[in-house]
Parts: C-alpha cells; sequence; structure tokens
C-alpha cells in the first residue's frame, strides 16, 4: 500500500521563503532588463547625434547652415537609429550652431524627445511609462577660423 506524503515542516518553510524572496527577485531583474535597454538606446542614440555632429563638422562646402547641409545630416542620424533598431519614424533632429558664417565656431546636434518604453511592468508601477530621451553632440567647425 502506497502512502501519501504529507508536508513536512521544513517543505512548508521553503515554500513561504519562496513566496517572500519571488517579488525581490523579480524586480530586480526587471530592473535589470530595462536599465540595459535604455543603456543600449541612449548609447545608440549618442553615437547617432555624434555621427551627424561629425558629418556637419566636416561639411566645409557647401557650408552647414544650408537646408541641404542639415537634411544631410538629419538623414545620417536617421539611418543610424534606424539601424540599431530604434522606434518606427524619424527621430526629431535639430543643428545649432555657434556663431554666424564666415566666423561658425561650433555645431550642435540633438535628438530631441525621443521615447523610451520600457518593455516589463516595474516602470508603470514607479510611473515611468515613457521616458524621454534627448542626446546631443557639439563639434568644432572644421571649417573655423
Amino acid at each position: 500500500m502506497h502512502r501519501i506524503r504529507s508536508f513536512q515542516s521544513s517543505d512548508a518553510a521553503a515554500l513561504v521563503e519562496f513566496a517572500i524572496v519571488l517579488p525581490i527577485i523579480l524586480l530586480m531583474v526587471f530592473a535589470i532588463i530595462d536599465f540595459g535597454r535604455v543603456l543600449y538606446t541612449v548609447n545608440n542614440l549618442t553615437a547617432a547625434v555624434r555621427e551627424g555632429a561629425r558629418l556637419a563638422s566636416t561639411q566645409i562646402n557647401p557650408d552647414p547652415t544650408t537646408a541641404g547641409s542639415e537634411s544631410a545630416v538629419s538623414t545620417a542620424v536617421t539611418n543610424y537609429v534606424v539601424a540599431f533598431g530604434g522606434n518606427a519614424g524619424a527621430p526629431t533632429v535639430t543643428e545649432t550652431f555657434t556663431g554666424a558664417l564666415p566666423n561658425l565656431q561650433s555645431i550642435t546636434v540633438q535628438i530631441t524627445n525621443y521615447p523610451f518604453t520600457p518593455i516589463t511592468p516595474l516602470a508603470n508601477l514607479i510611473g515611468l511609462g515613457t521616458i524621454q530621451l534627448s542626446p546631443s553632440a557639439t563639434f568644432r567647425w572644421e571649417g573655423a577660423p
């Protein structure tokens, strides 16, 4: 005849300990996942604006303040963002210049309010539904006096 094994006190204690520790472990895992994703996204957006600023800073003829030059920089940044798997649609790219021709000194390229949405429920619990990222890069214009 088979005997049915009943819970022993050590089994019940392990079950209670697991129930206490599980939420803490899940919070840590969710935080690591979302932190890793936001760090990856920030790093790639920073690289994208750096590429755009480098392109703008090396444009001597035509000068970087023309609409064609700004469009080329915006396209380069957008292509970089799309290549790493960023959000659908073009990011908002702005260029600002320190000085005016012929005394143009530096060029700043910025992605404005790029939306990052966490995938784990942890961010929603603490009120971070969507995070707006705005990286920028400033380069010296190569044609500066």
